[in-house]
């Protein structure tokens, strides 16, 4: 509230402490002010007539600032959901990524993990609700699969690869045949 404004923004008469000039303030209410010597805001609202609005200005501050407090609290929660719902959602689609590149279940979570610690990721609304999600990397914007692939690629996600699958039977005596018949 601001304590020097002749009127509310609604229009209604806020009865300001001092004003400059008398004929600023309604006629109706002009007999609440008196002058009280010079300088730049001559003229006061009387001693009774503040008495009585003072509880009523405490009141109209608390509500103002209490509203002010709860503004930032609604504030900071839809924040929090907000980016709650962004890492849902780009959990969620690094999960399905890693599953497709056929990491092992029981690590699928913990390379998902590693992955949103060390990366920033965008989410693009695309067509049909469907979102394309990027990841920020040193080398740019790189989709899901680009970095799930490079990340198996690393030395650190080197843990996290596929098994690779077992040798057909009798691979291994064949390997030795052909060895046998070099010499």
């Amino acid at each position: 509230m601001d304590r020097n404004a002749i009127f509310f923004p609604d229009g209604s008469f806020a009865a300001p402490r001092h004003v400059a000039n008398i004929d600023d303030i309604p006629e109706s209410h002009r007999d609440w002010y008196e002058p009280h010597g010079g300088g730049p805001k001559p003229f006061r609202l009387k001693q009774h007539v503040w008495a009585e609005l003072k509880p009523l200005v405490a009141e109209i501050e608390t509500i103002e600032r209490q509203a002010v407090e709860n503004i930032a609290k609604l504030d900071a929660k839809i924040a929090a959901s907000k980016l709650a719902r962004h890492n849902e959602r780009v959990s969620t689609a690094l999960n399905a990524e890693l599953a497709n590149a056929n990491v092992p279940s029981a690590l699928v979570r913990g390379a998902a993990s590693i992955l949103q610690e060390k990366h920033e990721f965008q989410i693009e609304q695309g067509y049909e609700d469907e979102a394309v999600i990027y990841a920020e990397t040193v080398v740019g914007l790189q989709s899901l699969p680009g970095l799930v692939e490079s990340f198996l690629e690393s030395e650190e996600g080197t843990g996290y690869r596929p098994k690779r699958a077992a040798p057909e039977p009798g691979y291994f005596s064949n390997l030795m045949a052909q060895l046998r018949q070099r010499r």
